[in-house]
């Protein structure tokens, strides 16, 4: 809320303002780091799971309970209880059951661009991702040493983000009559 409107609107021209909002994207970055640290400390996966949960209990809390970060929470929160029940882990099954949650516990929310944005992406990065797994499996061969393992990533993530950006398309146009 700081940011003059010269620096909001050069954001927005570059299409790079969605960096500052807290997101779900944000929650599952730390997620994974605080999850790599846990594992680097030999820390079994039960507790893992639950220093983690606590950590999403707190971070929901702390950036004042946004709608993309629940729906990231309900997600995570998914993977978790998955473990200990001793289920399959379903990313689409847990985007829907999210999505069904936040719609019924927040019925407002049917109206909130930023929450179809974020349950679209997600959409988008779930359905691409056996492709992109596919193209890593099948050009490890091509993307040998340090620098081929980082084309490899850069590609990966330009990937994911292409199908992040595909998926929220429609509303990006229809809501803000542009694609950035």
């Amino acid at each position: 809320s700081d940011l003059t409107n010269t620096v909001k609107r050069d954001f927005a021209r570059t299409g790079t303002t969605h960096l500052l909002a807290l997101s779900g994207l944000h929650l599952s970055l730390l997620t994974f780091m605080i999850q790599a640290l846990l594992k680097k400390l030999r820390i079994n996966k039960s507790a893992r799971y639950v220093v983690l949960s606590a950590f999403i209990i707190f971070y929901f809390a702390l950036t004042g309970f946004g709608l993309s970060v629940l729906r990231s929470s309900i997600m995570l929160m998914f993977v978790y209880l998955s473990y200990f029940l001793r289920r399959k882990n379903d990313s689409l099954t847990a985007l829907m059951f999210a999505a069904v949650f936040i719609l019924t516990a927040i019925p407002d929310s049917i109206k909130d661009i930023g929450f179809w944005m974020s349950v679209c992406a997600t959409f988008g990065i779930i359905i691409v991702l056996p492709y992109e797994v596919l193209f890593r499996y099948k050009t490890r061969k091509i993307f040998k040493g340090r620098i081929g393992k980082t084309a490899q990533g850069i590609i990966s993530a330009l990937i994911i983000s292409f199908a992040a950006m595909l998926s929220t398309l429609p509303f990006s146009c229809f809501c803000f009559g542009a694609i950035s």
